[in-house]
């Protein structure tokens, strides 16, 4: 196996952007602040990671040859809220899916809380949002236990609602298209009758590269698709990038740092013959994992290289609950569901939806990335030295320190 430092071409729609700037200087901002992960977050992360992958793995099959994006960590936290309502075998899925069964809600709730307040104090110069809601149908009245957990480990708002009012919806969608500062605006299209709750996660990444691009050098080139056609892209372009390039037989990652070098842009290619979607079948946390151990530690040990990549944005949405379904979350769904802790009046609940909208910008400036997962509870009816991304590819953005993978996404076709 080799590592070494390289340029890149590659087109990347996710979490960044930021004030205009055509140098090519590193920003000698302030250094991460980053300190050692406790042993419960650390194990919250290997669990939120593996969830990462292995929901990937399916949603990804379920899209060949498409741009798609996925937050892991507002998935991950918009269900593990939904844990501390739901009791017996209900409860015992929903750990399972998220690997985290072995774990303690003690622990959970306690790592949860920590490791945002860790997330936000990494790099000042980066506008990340993390913010969670619950919406409550009116004339209900919700566990006192619950509710105290919400508002205390997860900071949870929790509002109660007139679900029949037309209105509603707007209510919720504003509170949604103001955490993500309007590249989400809307979650929720209407309410049911039997809707009682929404539990909601948004998240919200901004930041310039820590070495900018000249947007004068963008230009136009090819990008070859796992078809082997080959299409016409705006590729960016710097002489001076900081960024670790690692390479095998079977990949190349490159890494580049955002801000002062707490976050990163992943970009991750298979080898050879091998299509994106064959790769990522095979591509596990642990593989990645590894790889990553390799790199320095501080972008200090970091040297510069020409890189060319393509921008992109877009925005991606779709429902969580067939492939929840597929990874073992199945009694939530039914009208056997267990979620009497979630309010004081008795009442048959179950889970009625669980879905996902997310949007990303790659360009000269920076990423710009954001997503919103909302659970719905409603009541039963009954290698060299340059480098060119230059074929579809796998993507990151994720805190180095921690290794908390905020996003993660696929690139079949670059588009701006």
């Amino acid at each position: 196996m080799k590592h070494i430092l390289f340029s890149v071409i590659i087109p990347i729609s996710l979490i960044l952007i930021a004030a205009s700037c055509n140098n090519n200087e590193p920003n000698p901002s302030n250094k991460p602040v980053v300190r050692e992960m406790r042993a419960a977050e650390s194990a919250l992360l290997i669990s939120s990671n593996e969830f990462c992958f292995d929901y990937f793995k399916i949603l990804s099959k379920n899209q060949t040859s498409q741009n798609v994006l996925f937050s892991p960590y507002s998935a991950h936290a918009a269900l593990s809220m939904l844990i501390h309502g739901a009791s017996g075998e209900t409860k015992q899925e929903i750990k399972n899916v998220l690997r985290i069964s072995t774990q303690s809600d003690d622990d959970v709730k306690s790592s949860f809380k920590s490791l945002k307040e860790y997330l936000l104090q990494v790099d000042k110069s980066v506008t990340l949002n993390i913010e969670n809601s619950i919406w409550t149908k009116g004339g209900l009245t919700i566990n006192p236990t619950f509710a105290s957990t919400m508002k205390e480990y997860y900071q949870s708002e929790i509002t109660s609602l007139d679900f029949a009012n037309p209105s509603a919806p707007k209510t919720i969608n504003d509170w949604v298209n103001k955490q993500t500062s309007g590249r989400i605006p809307t979650i929720v299209e209407k309410l049911s009758s039997d809707d009682v709750m929404l539990l909601i996660n948004a998240v919200y990444f901004k930041s310039d590269w820590k070495t900018k691009f000249n947007a004068a050098l963008t230009e136009k080139a090819s990008f070859v698709k796992d078809d082997a056609s080959v299409i016409q892209v705006d590729l960016m372009s710097s002489s001076k990038m900081e960024a670790w390039h690692y390479y095998d037989n079977d990949i190349q990652l490159l890494d580049i740092p955002f801000g002062n070098g707490g976050y990163y842009f992943s970009v991750i290619m298979p080898q050879g013959t091998q299509t994106l979607d064959d790769f990522i079948t095979n591509f596990t946390n642990d593989k990645l994992q590894s790889i990553l151990s390799l790199e320095p530690k501080t972008t200090d040990d970091i040297q510069t290289i020409q890189l060319k990549m393509p921008k992109f944005k877009f925005d991606y949405e779709h429902n969580m609950v067939a492939n929840l379904q597929l990874m073992g979350m199945n009694r939530a769904f039914t009208d056997l569901a267990e979620l009497s802790n979630l309010f004081v009046d008795p009442m048959n609940l179950m889970v009625s939806d669980v879905k996902q909208k997310a949007f990303i910008q790659i360009d000269e400036k920076g990423g710009e990335a954001a997503a919103v997962t909302s659970i719905t509870v409603g009541v039963t009816s009954a290698g060299p030295d340059f480098f060119t991304v230059d074929r579809p590819f796998l993507f990151l953005i994720r805190e180095k320190n921690s290794n908390s993978i905020l996003f993660i996404g696929k690139v079949h076709e670059p588009k701006f």
